[in-house]
């Protein structure tokens, strides 16, 4: 399914301004138009875009203040006090280690970019949240899409998660 970027609202959510600019720059090279798109610079200001109007995609640093991305991505996930649950989140960081990675996976986010971005990354993680949505689960734990990338065919038998133990962590934020 191709889709036409020039019809999606996105917005942007980085507390530097050089990189909001930067990055509406490469949104508008792969076909967003300027009108559609929005900044905000915390996470504060991204719940009162999303309040106010539907958002198809949200971009998002990691690392802001006075609400950072992973505070924000939590507080929008969450399904009775969200405006929008739902809408597909990408973070664009610097902070790209596989702990960080992790965390915003399992906070919600549904792909990351690292910085220094370029245009075809930018572009191919936009496609993989529009052409390949993954399902959300809902779990007393956790709401958001399904972290796991393959989804493999059930295997005769035995469930493997019986074979073979599993550990799965659970990410509890108090912040």
């Amino acid at each position: 399914m191709a889709f036409s970027f020039d019809q999606l609202k996105i917005l942007i959510v980085d507390d530097d301004e050089f990189t909001r600019v930067l990055i509406k720059e490469v949104l508008q090279i792969i076909g967003f138009t300027a009108p559609n798109i929005r900044l905000a610079g915390d996470g504060l200001a991204a719940f009162k875009h999303l309040e106010e109007e539907k958002i198809h995609i949200v971009m998002s640093d990691l690392r802001m203040k006075p609400m950072d991305g992973l505070t924000f991505v939590r507080k929008l996930r969450d399904p009775d006090n969200s405006p929008d649950p739902f809408v597909p989140v990408i973070f664009c960081t610097a902070y790209t280690d596989q702990a960080k990675v992790e965390r915003a996976r399992d906070m919600g986010v549904n792909e990351v970019i690292a910085k220094p971005i370029s245009i075809g990354n930018v572009e191919s993680r936009i496609r993989a949240v529009l052409e390949q949505p993954r399902p959300f689960v809902n779990e007393s734990y956790y709401f958001g899409p399904d972290r796991r990338r393959r989804h493999e065919e059930p295997i005769d038998g035995k469930d493997r998660r019986q074979q073979k133990r599993v550990h799965i962590k659970t990410v509890r934020d108090d912040t």
